[in-house]
């Protein structure tokens, strides 16, 4: 993961497949999103994603 020079982890745009990843147990990759998700800097993400996510 990429760090600021302060120290502080830049926040982290997240798109519809990185959501659907996490969520979906069967998508291969899950496991690389539950471990990323497990310990997250500031995630941003827009509500059209959301809405494709949810649709």
């Amino acid at each position: 993961m990429a760090t600021r020079t302060d120290g502080d982890a830049a926040p982290v745009y997240v798109d519809t497949s990185a959501l659907i990843g996490f969520l979906d147990r069967s998508d291969s990759f899950h496991p690389l999103f539950r471990r990323l998700f497990a310990d997250p800097p500031a995630l941003i993400t827009s509500p059209l994603v959301v809405a494709k996510g949810h649709g």
